[in-house]
């Protein structure tokens, strides 16, 4: 009975003992858990939000480019319509005038070895399709893959470093039979999307040329590679009415890319192109905000195993 005894009253104390113990390791190990949480949450989120920037800004850069190019394209339409029509006849007149007589396509070289891409001195094609003092005369849209551009008279810096170009000699953008009007922009340049998509694009698939609040609507008939040098993959094709888009493609962009449309009479509630990767891009950076946002609150624990030791003593309990 002694014996029961003695053993009992020393596994009280060493319940005592151990438990006060184990009650201070844990309470310390809370506290070193809080602190770790908190610098976890101090050093996560600059890391998170300088990933962020370094991945947005670029993106952020183009959007506003492209934003203010596509504001630029919906302002022609918004244009007084005072005179529309006669601006609209002197076009058709000017696409009869140039069936079979289509000698010189695009840029020329001039006796002192210059290019002219933007055929200012032409003041009857400058005074065309006229709509403001840049020299846009209308705008593009290819729902497929998200352009909404501006179209501006020649293919000069002035017009390709700001949206799209019309090529002289070919068929103003009014349509008709017997035309083909040629649009020309630029591929992969920095912070400006242009026509960098446009080999996204697959027959049937559609595209609208908008002048003066008249929209004209394509439907791709034809996807091909030319050389530069081929001008007669641009000319009219007798009795079509035709829209050609012109960029470059290749490694050293020695090639072009050519894809043409011939214009249709959309149906009634005709289903529209839609630019997947419009939604994608939307998704990512909802995600990213959501990540930036959730991830520093989220409390970051620090476990540690707890150390158990075993003893003979057989008036101390096992722990």
């Amino acid at each position: 009975m002694m014996g029961e005894t003695r053993v009992d009253g020393m596994s009280d104390f060493w319940q005592v003992v151990s438990g006060g113990r184990a009650e201070s390791t844990r309470q310390r190990l809370e506290r070193h858990d809080r602190r770790m949480s908190r610098l976890y949450r101090l050093l996560a989120l600059p890391l998170i939000v300088g990933g962020l920037i370094i991945m947005l800004v670029p993106n952020l850069n183009t959007w506003w480019n492209d934003r203010t190019l596509t504001h630029e394209a919906h302002a022609v339409e918004t244009l007084p319509q005072d005179g529309v029509g006669r601006q609209v006849r002197a076009a058709r007149d000017y696409n009869k005038r140039m069936v079979g007589r289509q000698y010189q396509i695009g840029e020329v070289l001039n006796p002192d070895g210059t290019r002219d891409a933007d055929f200012t001195e032409d003041t009857t094609y400058q005074g065309l399709l006229d709509s403001d003092a840049s020299g846009t005369m209308g705008a593009l849209r290819i729902p497929a893959i998200g352009v909404d551009l501006p179209i501006r008279h020649g293919t000069g810096p002035d017009s390709l470093d700001n949206g799209l170009g019309h090529v002289h000699g070919t068929s103003l953008p009014v349509g008709g039979t017997d035309t083909r009007t040629v649009i020309s922009g630029h591929t992969n340049v920095a912070g400006k999307t242009l026509f960098t998509r446009l080999d996204e694009l697959k027959k049937d698939q559609t595209f609208v040329i908008s002048v003066y609040g008249r929209e004209l609507h394509y439907r791709i008939v034809s996807i091909e590679i030319i050389d530069p040098s081929d001008v007669n993959a641009l000319k009219i094709v007798a009795g079509k009415d035709l829209a050609s888009l012109l960029t470059c493609t290749d490694t050293a962009n020695s090639r072009r890319l050519l894809v043409t449309g011939e214009r249709y009479t959309p149906r009634t509630n005709e289903p529209q192109d839609v630019d997947g990767r419009t939604g994608l891009a939307g998704a990512a950076g909802i995600g990213a905000v959501t990540l930036a946002v959730g991830l520093p609150p989220v409390r970051m624990t620090h476990r540690r195993r707890r150390i158990v030791r075993h003893t003979t003593d057989p008036y101390r309990p096992v722990e």
